[in-house]
């Protein structure tokens, strides 16, 4: 059956398609905290030839290509619904806010963008609620605004993202097409749930606030809204990719073993102040396959749960190797029977009746340790669609792009959100972190798990 593309001119192109909020969407509605707003952000930087003017056209026109990024929230007799909103979002001029502040659906669409001179040059920040797409669909608008701001510069057509569909958008909370390659049996289903519901996880420990009077950090905080950020260099991140490869593991699995290690090691320094024997990790699950070549910025995804016990983080100082290996093995696992299926299912079971989903949200008091996105490379979708300048850095019209770093949100009680991102050859790393956390702790946590990378990338092996 042949699908009808969306036609970019028509503002209310591809409402209808929109309908009810899935129960992965209801999900992150209603788990939106003052403390912990439901928001992952992004930080694009430019060099100073952007053209403001130019980008504010950009932007207007890339957004008639995403329904769910310009759509509120309404109430109806059958429940929650996305609505089209005359009130679009718009790029406000100068820093986001020192700390970014939740985004009422029901109130507003769920976009909020910032432009700001910075000394590199400009900087755009995006600020969205996870309610309206994933990471992998923020890409999409992002490539979109980029397609759009180099044709607008340069007056040259560029290939243009494939039309979007209102079919693959309507069925984009549809789970019953998979076909696992590997079954899971009922006794691990019942593990599974028992360890989920029953075995908590460690929380990271938060020592005492202090008040800061370091400038990078203030810096970090008014012009981040407490996302930090390190870089990996070209070095560290060339020998790292050789090590993956030479031990036939994924750069993400390494992460996850890496952190692991710095979640223990810094809780090691706070006895007493947390309790549970397992560390868990969340890890966000991307869905889409090539049926979901012309799906526009929506979530198609769920979420791997990942843990290990004190003992066994303990036991990988002596065989660090073995240790990522088994965490790829998991990931793996994952993949091939398609486990984190069951996260939406229950999420599906549970929202039929939203006073249970809110109730079963109220009472997870804490749903994970930590939180790690791997994007991967951006040149994946980014680099392919635009020219290389000469310092490695991509053309975007007549200015240049210098570097993308993301990191998803904090949840409650879980205080550190990694985001790793590759950027022309060097891995960036990025925490978002709660205010009981704080920036000093952020900074430190950050600046010990980019020496653990550097240490594991220059140990031979």
């Amino acid at each position: 059956m042949a699908v009808k593309p969306y036609m970019a001119e028509s503002s209310e192109a591809g409402s209808e398609a929109l309908g009810q909020l899935t129960a992965f969407e209801k999900y992150m509605v209603w788990d939106d905290h003052a403390d912990a707003p439901m928001t992952p952000v992004v930080q694009v930087d430019f060099d100073s030839a952007l053209d403001a003017d130019d980008l504010h056209q950009a932007f207007d026109a890339a957004l008639k290509r995403h329904p769910l990024l310009r759509a509120r929230v309404s109430e109806a007799s059958g429940g929650l619904r996305w609505s089209p909103s005359h009130e679009l979002p718009q790029i406000e001029m100068g820093l986001p806010p020192t700390r970014y502040t939740p985004i009422d659906l029901h109130a507003q669409t769920g976009l909020r963008c910032w432009l700001a001179e910075r000394a590199h040059g400009k900087s755009l920040f995006l600020q969205w609620h996870h309610a309206c797409c994933d990471g992998v669909g923020m890409r999409a608008f992002l490539i979109d605004l980029l397609l759009e701001y180099a044709e607008i510069r340069t007056g040259v057509s560029l290939a243009k993202t494939p039309n979007y569909s209102h079919e693959q958008l309507a069925n984009r909370g549809d789970i019953d097409g998979f076909r696992p390659k590997q079954a899971i049996g009922y006794l691990q289903k019942l593990r599974n749930a028992y360890y989920f519901h029953f075995q908590p996880p460690v929380a990271l420990a938060c020592r005492a606030r202090e008040q800061s009077t370091n400038e990078h950090l203030k810096e970090s905080s008014e012009s981040l809204g407490r996302l930090l950020t390190c870089e990996i260099s070209g070095e560290h991140s060339r020998l790292m990719r050789e090590k993956c490869r030479k031990n036939h593991i994924s750069p993400n699995s390494v992460a996850l073993a890496l952190l692991f290690l710095q979640c223990d090691e810094w809780n090691k320094r706070l006895p007493g102040l947390q309790t549970g024997q397992r560390f868990r990790l969340l890890v966000p699950f991307d869905l889409r396959t090539s049926d979901c070549s012309q799906l526009s910025a929506a979530n198609r995804m769920s979420f791997a749960f990942v843990g290990r016990t004190r003992r066994q983080i303990e036991n990988a100082l002596g065989d660090f190797s073995a240790f990522a290996a088994g965490i790829h093995e998991e990931m793996q696992y994952n993949r091939n029977t398609m486990l984190p299926l069951d996260f939406l299912r229950g999420l599906e079971l549970a929202a039929r009746s939203p006073r249970a989903l809110k109730g079963l949200l109220a009472a997870s008091n804490r749903m994970a340790t930590a939180v790690l996105t791997y994007t991967g490379d951006v040149a994946r979708g980014i680099g392919r669609k635009f020219p290389l300048a000469s310092d490695g850095s991509v053309q975007i019209g007549d200015c240049r792009l210098l570097r993308i770093v993301a990191a998803p949100p904090v949840r409650r009680n879980t205080h550190v959100a990694i985001g790793i991102c590759q950027n022309w050859g060097k891995f960036l790393i990025s925490a978002a972190v709660s205010d009981a956390f704080g920036l000093e702790s952020g900074r430190a946590f950050l600046d010990e798990y980019q020496a653990r990378w550097r240490d594991y990338a220059s140990r031979s092996g």
